[in-house]
């Protein structure tokens, strides 16, 4: 008996909440009591990924296969074999399963439940325990998900914990956001502004280990939602960027690397946006985000034209844009003024590589043939605000020529203008194909794909 409770001891020390850096000997003996043989059939399941648990699991005999949901597919990512454990996170938040696991053998697992675990610690005990649960959440935040282990850990306790009630409002539409909140305990509600038009401008309800103003950190961007607390008790953690690389210490080289690296993390997750590229397995994805570059354009710049065959995809990283869907030279949606004497040239009609758009506020315009020698009055229709569609965008990710991942020939279906000075994440399609033809020969030498 003592060497079965030995061996269980040992499998309880490999759970890292569990651990000797976390739970003195004695105390860890105390748990093991506590583990609950549950017996399984082969075929059970005994997680699924999206529902909410309260126990962590160590397989003490047989095995199980681990299952995501991926485009819509269950697909089995791993298995777990004896002393493997899972669902960790569960004995001290409500957060969602993040995987199915099911049996592929008859099994025996240890169960241990959040009650056993609040019921044996002190309250130090679980502030620790929760310390280190909030590396581990961490893999979810994109932002953080490429920090090593050190990094994570000075992250967690960088971290500020903040209590709302019911109705408080944690951020508002416009508001800039200067801070990632994680939530650890109850649900927020997220509800856009009547005026939006975005389709992807829903309500929302957003849990435990979910989190919100991630952005916003980096690029100061608003929120683009009212924020309010959907629980009679939340609990946030955050953190802002200055409070993030202060987390590297006075070395500059470290400040640098990190900063480098939470750039770049939060690039890759505004370039998965998009959904082709949601797609690509986790390796194609690299070798599509190398390609990327980042190109910039000033106020008024065009980015595309109405028409073009589109060259390239663009993922917005900063500043705003604005579609037109009309003729470059009609668009109205801009209030940059710039002053022209009688007769100056504005434009030559041959010129057809003109970076900035021009709408008339005062003045009479006139189309000069040279070859003839002929002047006719411009009667370009000038429209009024009713009748401009011009949606802006603000929010990093929002993403635009898409259409030429899906064709060569495609072309814009409208003018792209910045409205400010902008900074695009650029990449061709022909990085996409690639990938795509890749897969595409490797499928046909499988005879069930040939």
């Amino acid at each position: 008996a003592y060497m079965h409770q030995d061996m269980r001891g040992q499998f309880l020390a490999k759970v890292p909440l569990l651990s000797n850096k976390v739970l003195d000997a004695k105390t860890q003996f105390r748990l093991v009591s506590f583990l609950k043989a549950e017996t399984f059939e082969r075929g059970q399941y005994i997680i699924k990924e999206g529902e909410v648990g309260d126990k962590l699991y160590i397989i003490e005999r047989g095995v199980c296969e681990v299952q995501k949901k991926l485009n819509g597919r269950e697909v089995t990512v791993g298995h777990l074999s004896k002393g493997a454990f899972f669902g960790e996170i569960a004995v001290l938040y409500d957060m969602p399963r993040t995987a199915t696991v099911r049996t592929q053998t008859a099994v025996i697992a240890l169960a241990l439940s959040r009650a056993d675990i609040v019921a044996q610690f002190t309250p130090e005990d679980l502030e620790h325990m929760k310390l280190i649960a909030r590396t581990q959440v961490f893999g979810s935040v994109p932002l953080l998900a490429d920090l090593d282990a050190e990094r994570k850990a000075k992250v967690a306790i960088a971290l500020k914990s903040q209590r709302w009630y019911r109705g408080a409002v944690l951020a508002g539409q416009n508001h800039i956001t200067s801070r990632m909140y994680i939530i650890e305990q109850g649900n927020i509600l997220l509800t856009p502004s009547k005026r939006s038009k975005s389709a992807s401008a829903q309500e929302m309800r957003l849990g435990p280990g979910q989190f919100f103003g991630m952005r916003g950190l980096l690029y100061g961007a608003p929120m683009g939602y009212t924020i309010t607390a959907d629980s009679d008790e939340v609990m946030t953690l955050s953190i802002s960027h200055e409070e993030l690389v202060n987390t590297a210490g006075e070395d500059l080289a470290e400040r640098t690397e990190l900063d480098a690296i939470l750039h770049r993390s939060i690039r890759a997750h505004l370039v998965k946006q998009i959904p082709q590229i949601q797609r690509l397995a986790e390796e194609n994805f690299q070798k599509v985000f190398m390609e990327a570059q980042e190109v910039t354009y000033k106020k008024w710049n065009v980015v595309f034209r109405r028409g073009d065959l589109l060259r390239y995809v663009y993922v917005l990283e900063t500043g705003k844009l604005s579609e037109y869907d009309g003729e470059l030279e009609q668009l109205v949606k801009t209030n940059g003024q710039v002053a022209f004497k009688k007769w100056n040239v504005l434009q030559h009609t041959s010129d057809k590589t003109s970076e900035y758009v021009y709408n008339l506020k005062s003045g009479h315009l006139a189309i000069y043939d040279d070859k003839i020698g002929e002047r006719k009055p411009f009667e370009g229709k000038v429209s009024n605000d009713a009748d401009v569609n011009c949606p802006e965008h603000v929010t990093p990710g929002d993403f635009f020529g898409a259409e030429c991942l899906s064709s060569k020939s495609a072309r814009a279906p409208y003018t792209l203008v910045a409205l400010t000075d902008v900074t695009l994440l650029q990449f061709p399609p022909s990085s996409i194909w690639a990938v795509q033809e890749e897969q595409r020969q490797f499928l046909s030498r499988i005879q069930l794909f040939s």
